[in-house]
């Protein structure tokens, strides 16, 4: 086995696709975190027992700086494992991936790497003893997961009669779903103040606007009609009402998946249920579309209990996500830091 730093963004999402893994492993998001400023890596392990062209891992790591120089490394949903590998090969290809990662933190001074599986349980070598909880959970570790090779009416049934109806009555007072142009300015305006907006009544942070203007360059993706999708796309959505936009929603393309990874609306026009019928819309375009999943995004009945009640009225199977856990490459400034945010939470 050996390590290989793919240059190849086909290849690389090819890989992905071919083995169910999330957006944020993919060449594009790597593209949007490099604009963001930080440091990426794509790592491939390879076999040779199979050939030159067969790989058995891949994962993209990104660098996020801490104070005093320091930093951290962050695999989000990954790394992701090749098909019908053995339980072997998996620790093998998994303990040569550690191997880099060591050399990675002692040239970017990283403290540790915070790595967050996606489907696939990780094998850790035995010898390997630096494992440790994670400080915090950076990505949602439950999602809701609707199945969208069922039919039309089969998915509506899995919606919750009030649901049901919020969907209807909206239509019923002339709601109207848009496919945003994410190109133009003042739509990214639009979206960016209900987001404010929702931040604000919900009491959570939210993005710059500078973030979702580099986010929402990634508007074209591949040619519609391949499945899977060979690379991250992003669509704008409007819930339009007497010529006024009342709720958004931005939507994630990868592979099988369509994910709403954002969502926002005007409390003010709240009985018209424009988020309920901008989401149903939503679902039935990207089954029409040819994506076979519609991932809700992040549910928690303790955190977020009216948004996972929202979320669930749709229906979707519910998806538990690996725990994940920190490599510790420092452990004294380990320490220190898990104590810092320990103090700055209270």
């Amino acid at each position: 086995m050996h390590i290989i730093f793919q240059q190849n963004r086909e290849a690389w999402n090819k890989f992905l696709t071919e083995n169910e893994s999330s957006f944020l492993q993919s060449w594009e998001w790597g593209i949007f975190q490099e604009k963001l400023g930080r440091k990426i890596w794509r790592l491939q392990v390879g076999g040779s027992s199979a050939g030159l062209g067969q790989v058995l891992l891949q994962a993209q790591v990104i660098k996020i700086l801490l104070p005093f120089g320091k930093s951290y490394l962050y695999i989000p949903f990954g790394p992701c494992f090749g098909q019908n590998l053995s339980e072997e090969q998996k620790e093998q290809a998994f303990e040569l991936l550690l191997g880099e990662l060591k050399k990675i933190s002692a040239s970017e001074r990283a403290v540790y790497c915070c790595i967050e599986p996606f489907l696939q349980k990780l094998h850790i070598c035995k010898e390997f003893n630096s494992l440790h909880k994670p400080q915090k959970r950076i990505q949602p570790q439950k999602t809701l997961v609707l199945d969208l090779t069922k039919t039309n009416g089969e998915i509506l049934a899995g919606f919750n009669e009030k649901t049901r109806y919020n969907v209807r009555l909206a239509a019923k007072k002339g709601v109207q779903f848009v496919v945003a142009d994410a190109d133009k300015p003042e739509n990214l305006e639009i979206f960016y103040s209900l987001l404010k907006k929702t931040s604000q009544r919900d009491d959570f942070h939210s993005y710059p606007k500078s973030y979702f203007a580099q986010f929402l360059k990634f508007t074209e993706g591949s040619p519609r009609g391949i499945t899977p999708r060979a690379a991250l796309g992003v669509k704008l959505f409007f819930a339009q009402w007497q010529e006024k936009v009342i709720a958004a929603n931005l939507l994630v393309l990868f592979g099988s998946r369509a994910t709403n990874l954002h969502g926002a609306s005007d409390y003010e026009f709240r009985q018209v249920k424009a988020p309920q019928f901008l989401r149903a819309q939503q679902i039935f375009w990207a089954k029409q579309q040819g994506f076979s999943q519609y991932d809700q995004w992040g549910i928690d009945e303790v955190k977020w209990p009216s948004l996972t009640e929202y979320k669930k009225s749709f229906g979707g199977k519910e998806i538990v996500y690996p725990a994940g856990f920190d490599i510790v490459f420092q452990p004294g400034w380990y320490k220190l830091f898990k104590l810092a945010r320990k103090i700055l939470r209270k």
